[in-house]
């Protein structure tokens, strides 16, 4: 994202909700948009702010409700921008989709045929670098271990050291790179908190050392 994004929180955000599927800010996520109903608020998205709320359903959908119905979405989702799309001649879009904000739904409004939330955001004011020095310190101490395997996660990961995101972006862009659990991944999108998410990302990254249980969520 060259610019800022703004979002006006006034107005209700597109939500675009998977099965476990879970996107943190600073992620990215690449997506094939082929249902009629998301190809056209992919289209409407494109036409406005490019903004996409990615969301998670509160239990298992069976498929007629995934199709039919609006299951009960979980109250946190991660607000994105669709950084790139390409259209393919039937109308299917790919698109890569990278986390802005964690947000909260406040309610749902009527609107076919996709769903459209208002949101409200948390994690505001964020930490600074400064005030989480320490704690970048101690992510790339665990990282730097050589009792660490050489998966592409860890090499992920360790590569993200060396980029300039602020570090609430990397504490982010490490769990995402370093578990698929959607549960985990969800418990980290709740967490407002970027010093408690570092906490755990580093209690992980020594479970995945031991190979030990993962360290447990909220």
């Amino acid at each position: 994202m060259a610019e800022p994004i703004t979002i006006n929180f006034d107005q209700p955000v597109s939500i675009f909700p998977l099965p476990g599927c879970v996107l943190l800010p600073f992620g990215l996520m690449p997506l094939h948009i082929f249902e009629d109903r998301y190809r056209q608020m992919i289209r409407d998205a494109l036409d406005s702010n490019g903004l996409i709320a990615m969301g998670l359903f509160q239990g298992p959908v069976s498929e007629h409700d995934y199709y039919h119905d609006k299951p009960t979405l979980r109250p946190n989702i991660c607000v994105g921008y669709i950084q790139k799309y390409e259209l393919t001649d039937d109308g299917r879009y790919y698109i890569l989709l990278q986390g802005i904000l964690r947000a909260r739904i406040t309610r749902e409004i009527d609107h076919q045929p996709y769903r459209k939330v208002m949101l409200e955001p948390v994690e505001y004011p964020p930490r600074t670098d400064d005030q989480l020095r320490h704690a970048r310190q101690q992510i790339a101490d665990q990282l730097s271990c050589d009792s660490l395997d050489k998966s592409e996660p860890i090499q992920q990961a360790r590569a993200l050291l060396d980029q300039p995101f602020p570090t609430t972006g990397l504490i982010d862009l490490m769990i995402q790179a370093l578990t698929e659990d959607p549960d985990r991944r969800y418990a980290m999108l709740v967490e407002t908190d970027p010093q408690s998410r570092a906490d755990w990302l580093v209690a992980h990254i020594n479970a995945m050392r031991n190979n030990n249980t993962d360290p447990p969520v909220k």
